[in-house]
């Protein structure tokens, strides 16, 4: 009953302090409000997850102070969702990202079949919520501080809260093994209301929760791969793609109680010192560079300096000169991954190219394969400033191209860097095959600050794609890309307002030249033989020739659409395939925004 899909070959890598109570799939849909940890083991509902469970661990924020779901909305989107997706009503895919990238997975038949037996964890009945539960304790004897501050990089047992106050925090510092063991991690983000603060709480509010990001950075590092679905609404659920997490480290969240942050700086070392002890064993040095490089930011602590000899033994590198041929992470991208920026100049005097295209061969969803070391300095070492000065002074070309046809303008997180390349002669208006995105709309996917757009704005960074004759995705309006995002963007609304006001054309479709319009038309072709076959980025691409509306409907920004209807967007103007920006929605909360400017329209 409940079995895993899939066994496990080794035993989980991460400890545990207490035992993992988890709710039968079929008990957890009977709910009719949501019960405490204590209430349930009183009726026998809990049980302790064994290694045959098929498990789902669910990450959610609180809609109320003192409890999580106090008027009972948040739950049943959830029961309702399991509902759908273990009947196969709901056909949970890869997001549109992933896709791209070439990920098109979907929840499988096996899944689903696993799912109806299987079994939830979930923080408010799964951990007990009391302060003390004697009867509870898994490997606890003896427990101490010392016991957990066994921190490896410039940490103290000061600077941790100890956790053998309450029986919590030993739940609480077992989270990377929960994620671990089980074979499901689900993000519940519905659009509802906190009850006693009033904040509209979605997946967007939920990516700035300090507690919520540490879980989905479990997810991450875990040593085995899992979905992740994001369930936004009972008919709304998607296997997300994270690399919109690589920049954002869970002890930069928001936190109810500021005594929480130095848990979270425990835990995560946790999960991060249990991912780079895999990886090292798997000689998986690709991503074992990378995150061990990342170590210091992900934990809040400085930039770690070392000399050459401990910089080359850490990052397991035999030698400067052998290491030049490595293809993947080498000691350039250690050294602006981790900050390191004294080492740029050694590596530059060793003849390094600063200019190199990085082809890792790595497994984790925070890192695109293919951009410049100088689009990592740009974007993942932002607060060290002087990482992406120190190599354009040593000659990386602000102009490079990667795999994509991106320039580093387009990663720019930072007014100041903006200036920094362009008066290094970077062009602001340069685009290149094969997606001809141009820095100004590369800002807009990927979810730049305004700042850094007004700054390209200020640069006359062209905002008429079609004036300046783009190709292939650059003929798509900045507007149009900022809609890609939309949903997880905490910038979209004042960055669109800021396109706007340069005048920006707010019905301008997107033309599709090229190869793109070869892939339109193919698109089409497939759909038309097959309708229920096309994944949802054959069907983007059908529907590509959109306008901003048409395109943030599609994306399911409803943020956004309403932003867009409220500055007069037409929503009638249809692409090539006949179709009006309404009739692409997709979405629970794109259809909600949609009948509520139709109401007002009549």
């Amino acid at each position: 009953m409940g079995n895993r899909a899939s066994q496990p070959n080794s035993d989980p890598v991460s400890k545990s302090f207490g035992s993992m109570w988890v709710l039968r799939v079929k008990d957890f849909l009977e709910l009719d409000h949501m019960p405490k940890h204590e209430d349930l083991r009183k009726k026998g509902l809990l049980v302790k997850r064994s290694p045959a469970h098929f498990c789902v661990f669910v990450s959610h924020q609180w809609l109320g102070s003192s409890h999580p779901d106090p008027e009972f909305l948040q739950l049943p989107v959830l029961q309702k969702a399991l509902r759908k997706l273990i009947a196969g009503e709901t056909m949970a895919t890869s997001d549109l990202a992933s896709q791209f990238l070439g990920d098109t997975r979907r929840f499988s038949q096996q899944e689903r079949k696993s799912l109806s037996t299987g079994y939830i964890w979930m923080d408010w009945f799964s951990i007990p919520q009391a302060t003390f539960d004697p009867f509870d304790l898994k490997d606890s004897a003896g427990v101490t501080l010392s016991t957990y501050s066994e921190l490896e990089v410039g940490a103290t047992a000061s600077a941790l809260r100890s956790p053998t106050g309450t029986t919590q925090d030993l739940y609480v510092s077992s989270i990377p093994f929960y994620v671990e063991v089980s074979d499901v991690f689900v993000a519940l983000v519905p659009r509802l209301h906190h009850r006693d603060t009033g904040q509209l709480c979605d997946l967007k509010s939920y990516l700035t929760r300090g507690w919520c990001r540490l879980e989905m950075w479990c997810s991450i590092l875990s040593p085995s791969e899992k979905p992740f679905l994001v369930v936004k609404g009972s008919n709304e659920v998607e296997l997300a793609n994270l690399i919109f997490m690589a920049d954002r480290p869970p002890h930069e969240g928001d936190f109810t109680i500021e005594s929480d942050r130095p848990v979270i700086f425990y835990v995560m070392g946790k999960a991060l010192r249990a991912k780079l002890r895999t990886l090292r064993q798997q000689r998986a040095w690709d991503l074992y560079r990378f995150t061990l490089a990342r170590y210091e930011l992900l934990l809040g602590l400085p930039p770690r300096e070392r000399d050459l000899t401990s910089f080359m033994q850490d990052f397991n590198f035999e030698s400067l000169e052998s290491a030049k041929s490595i293809r993947g992470i080498g000691p350039l991208e250690c050294a602006v991954l981790s900050s390191h920026v004294a080492m740029i100049p050694v590596l530059a005097h060793a003849g390094y190219d600063l200019t190199r295209v990085v082809h890792a061969q790595i497994n984790i969803q925070t890192l695109q394969e293919g951009h410049s070391s100088l689009a990592f300095a740009l974007e993942l070492s932002w607060r060290t400033p002087e990482v992406a000065s120190q190599l354009v002074k040593f000659r990386a070309n602000p102009n490079v191209t990667d795999t994509f046809g991106l320039l580093p303008l387009g990663f720019c997180r930072t007014p100041e860097a903006v200036e920094m390349l362009v008066q290094h002669r970077a062009d602001v208006n340069k685009s290149a095959g094969p997606l001809h995105l141009p820095p100004l709309s590369n800002c807009c996917i990927r979810c730049a600050p305004a700042g850094v757009v007004a700054k390209l704005l200020e640069y006359q960074a062209e905002i008429d794609t079609q004036k300046a004759a783009l190709r292939g995705v650059g003929a798509a309006q900045p507007l149009a890309a900022l809609g890609v995002f939309s949903s997880v963007n905490p910038h979209a609304l004042e960055v669109a307002q800021l396109l706007l006001d340069a005048k920006a054309s707010i019905d301008s479709q997107c033309p599709g030249r090229g190869v793109f319009r070869l892939l339109e038309l193919l698109s089409r072709a497939r759909i038309r033989v097959a309708p229920c076959a096309g994944s949802r980025l054959v069907r983007f691409f059908t529907e590509c020739s959109a306008t901003p509306l048409g395109i943030a409907c599609y994306f399911g920004g409803h943020e956004y659409v309403d932003f867009l209807l409220q500055a007069e967007a037409d929503p009638n103007i249809k692409n090539n395939r006949g179709n009006t920006a309404f009739q692409l929605a997709h979405g629970e909360n794109v259809l909600k925004v949609i009948d509520q400017f139709e109401t007002i329209s009549i």
